[in-house]
Parts: C-alpha cells; sequence; structure tokens
C-alpha cells in the first residue's frame, strides 16, 4: 500500500505583522462553501473536472499572466478545495526547477510592528482591503474571476461558490517544499481519507461526542 505524503501544516493563523507580500512560497488551500464538491469528482484516483472545475482551473492559470510578480509551483484542484504553492517574486523569473524565493524568516515570529525590520509594507492605518501585489490580493481577484465563470455557466447569479478567506503557510526551506510538493501530488490518492472529503467531515462531526 502506497504510504501516504506527511500531511504539511496548513490551518495556521495569519500571522498579523507578517507582509504577505514579501518574496517566498507560501502553500494555500481555498476550499468551496460548505464544502459542496462542485468541480468534479474523483475516478480511480484521478481527478475529472467538469465544467464548473474546468473554468476555475482556466481562471487559476490566467491569473498568474494578468499578475507578474506572482508564480505557481505544484497545485491541484480537487472535488472541493484548490491546493497550491504560490511563489511571489521581487524579480527575475523562477518556477518549479528554478530557486526557492526566502521569506525573511525573522520576520515569522514578529509580535508587534516595532519588531518587523524585514521592509513590511503594512502600515498603521493602511486602508482595508488586500494589499497590492501581496497573497490575498492574487487569491481575491482569482476567487471572483472564478465565481463569475461558474455563475455564468450555472445561470445563478447568486450562487455562493467559495469559503470565506483561504489556508495559508509560509513555506520556510527545502525540505518543507519538498514534502508539500509531495502531498499535493499524491492528494487525488488520498481523497477517501482527505480531511475536506465531505463525507469523513460528516464521520467526523457524528463520532464527535455532546457537551455535558
Amino acid at each position: 500500500m502506497k504510504r501516504r505524503p506527511r500531511y504539511p501544516q496548513r490551518r495556521t493563523l495569519r500571522l498579523p505583522y507578517y507582509d504577505y507580500a514579501l518574496p517566498g512560497a507560501y502553500f494555500v488551500t481555498i476550499c468551496t462553501h460548505r464544502r459542496r464538491c462542485l468541480f468534479g469528482e474523483i475516478v480511480d484516483s484521478r481527478m475529472v473536472q467538469n465544467a464548473a472545475g474546468e473554468k476555475v482551473a482556466e481562471e487559476f492559470l490566467r491569473s498568474f499572466e494578468i499578475r507578474s510578480e506572482m508564480a505557481r509551483d505544484a497545485w491541484v484542484l480537487m472535488p472541493n478545495h484548490l491546493h497550491a504553492i504560490l511563489l511571489i517574486q521581487s524579480q527575475g523569473e523562477f518556477g518549479v526547477s528554478g530557486d526557492l524565493p526566502v521569506a525573511p524568516t525573522h520576520c515569522l515570529g514578529a509580535r508587534s510592528l516595532s519588531d518587523v525590520s524585514c521592509g513590511s509594507s503594512r502600515k498603521e492605518g493602511r486602508p482595508k482591503g488586500p494589499e497590492a501585489k501581496s497573497l490575498s490580493s492574487f487569491i481575491s481577484g482569482f476567487k471572483a474571476a472564478a465565481t463569475t465563470r461558474i455563475r455564468e455557466i450555472t445561470g445563478r447569479p447568486s450562487m455562493p461558490v467559495w469559503q470565506r478567506g483561504y489556508y495559508e503557510h509560509v513555506i520556510r526551506g527545502r525540505k518543507e517544499l519538498e514534502r508539500t510538493r509531495l502531498y499535493i501530488d499524491g492528494n487525488p490518492q488520498t481523497w477517501l481519507d482527505d480531511d475536506e472529503n465531505p463525507n469523513n467531515i460528516t464521520r467526523k462531526r457524528k463520532s464527535q461526542k455532546p457537551w455535558l
């Protein structure tokens, strides 16, 4: 039996004083509204996209054509979520075989704005909303574009597509990058045990003991 890749850190709280516009590699997971399987199904350990899934994949790839500061590494679209390693570059080109952009690790543990000496552009009084050329800006734009495409083909103009927000983790080295790649590549093969599989979520809820 094939050994399941080690599950990388994913559900981390967003670091309050880390600048997500800094060059680096980020593991992100974007889930559908209420974990509904909108994008297709897993057949024989392979993801088979439906029409909505095809539109999502198209918009994901198109997002990198219009945002030169971003690049992609490993990624996979699943029935109800998307896993991806996103790379923010400062200059030049890189890809899966290129150099890993290194996030300033001394910023990861910052507890206040005074601790941030890594060129963070997060300032007190900054207008609300995603920071330009940041991770959140990229994901917000992608989700909006994909939502529009899906609503067009379904004929449902108010259909909710995505869960609010997303999960992210700053990748902190080559070993962690390789581990995350393995997890993403093997995700379709482990769908039956996937935490995002609605059947598993239902089983978990039933197995939880009520508060006494």
